[in-house]
């Protein structure tokens, strides 16, 4: 079980989706999702995985707030500062 108080709700957000909307797409309460925004309840792997469906986001950008093209920089990033050794 993960927690995602800050993401949630800033992806949920940034949607323009509201509480009672993603609450009513995943059968729940609204109560449910302020309470797991607030980090007073965590998610399932169930939920995380409809929570990204219905917000159309990555994995890691509900998990750890990171967008994929960030992703994508910071990796090609450390593989351009590493040498052939890879340190």
């Amino acid at each position: 079980m993960f927690s995602m108080k800050n993401f949630l709700k800033t992806i949920r957000d940034s949607r323009g989706i509201t509480q009672e909307q993603l609450a009513e797409a995943l059968g729940t309460s609204q109560a449910t999702i302020c309470k797991i925004e607030n980090g007073q309840q965590r998610l399932n792997d169930v939920l995380i995985k409809k929570i990204i469906e219905i917000l159309k986001c990555s994995a890691d950008e509900l998990l750890f707030g990171i967008t994929a093209d960030e992703r994508e920089k910071k990796l090609l990033d450390y593989f351009r500062n590493s040498d052939e050794s890879g340190q």
